[in-house]
């Protein structure tokens, strides 16, 4: 595991997070520290090589709880080059379907990703997508994304750590939920200021991350927040445990989380779709018709190569 910048003790860093806090509306939970000026963290690792790969594909149906989670896990090779971060007309605000700006860029398959002010469109922390620098204004919240000389990242990054064209692609989520392959989700937590009532949710959730073989992991779950279906934070850093993650951090869940596959969905605001396991196949009395999807600022694409 190398870091590409400074390393901070957690103190350090928590020290920095001391002042006022600013609320933030909509999808994001809690409130959140406009601090510019921490020290950045960052974990990188290896990707493996080779062409853009579908190594696993798993329709979960785990229990936590008393419950049945349910959703897909994606163990995914080769995605140096496949993996991009997209948002609505590259420029933020803005706000489009997952569907929609994946159908652009011409996705085989997409997530929602990053946290956004639902009442403007605002990305909330970082965007870098192909190199270019759509929302460089940083809080400290966990980031994913591939840096400029073709590694995975995970952490914290500032805006000077930004600003220097160290990414190639970049999404700030909440929660590092995985560091050096054990629970960061306490200290993640303090780091970030992440309320319990966040953590403990049982909700949709989407997590991004890779294993010690330099693969990509993408973990979605459905659900519903109002019926108390999904999964809450503690019992996911569980569950991508199971999928080997050395590195993982949560993405923007809730109503938002949306995965289409070839052009089928799979999941959609809360509702699983389509087992999506194989040849996408609809189930039940639903169909494309029948999906209504959150807007959202950004998305995760993997492209075939």
């Amino acid at each position: 595991m190398k870091y590409i910048f400074l390393i901070a003790a957690v103190a350090a860093v928590a020290t920095a997070l001391n002042g006022a806090t600013q609320p933030i509306s909509g999808s994001y939970a809690g409130s959140f520290p406009p601090r510019r000026d921490f020290i950045s963290d960052i974990a990188t690792g290896d990707i493996a090589g080779g062409s853009f790969t579908i190594v696993g594909h798993k329709v979960l149906k785990e229990s936590y709880g008393g419950r049945t989670v349910t959703g897909h896990g994606f163990v995914l090779a080769g995605v140096g080059d496949a993996y991009h971060t997209y948002v609505p007309k590259d420029k933020c605000p803005g706000r489009a379907p997952t569907s929609k700006t994946s159908a652009s860029h011409g996705c085989y398959l997409a997530t929602n990703a990053g946290f956004f002010d639902m009442n403007d469109g605002s990305c909330i922390g970082p965007v870098v997508s192909d190199g270019n620098i759509v929302h460089s204004s940083s809080m400290q919240g966990a980031v994913f994304g591939i840096t400029s000389d073709g590694k995975f990242a995970a952490g914290y990054a500032n805006q000077t750590l930004i600003n220097s064209g160290k990414f190639k692609q970049l999404v700030q989520g909440r929660g590092w939920l995985i560091h050096n392959g054990q629970s960061y989700l306490s200290t993640s937590a303090s780091i970030e200021g992440i309320p319990k009532a966040f953590i403990n949710l049982i909700a949709p959730r989407l997590a991004i991350g890779w294993d010690a073989q330099g693969r990509l992991i993408l973990v979605v779950v459905d659900g519903n927040e109002s019926k108390k279906q999904g999964i809450n934070l503690n019992d996911f850093v569980d569950l991508l445990g199971k999928f080997g993650c050395v590195e993982a951090i949560n993405l923007d869940g809730g109503g938002s989380v949306t995965f289409v596959w070839n052009g089928h969905y799979c999941e959609s605001n809360g509702h699983a779709v389509e087992a999506c396991e194989n040849t996408p196949t609809v189930y039940g009395p639903d169909n494309q018709s029948d999906v209504t999807e959150r807007s959202v600022t950004s998305i995760t694409c993997f492209k075939q190569n």
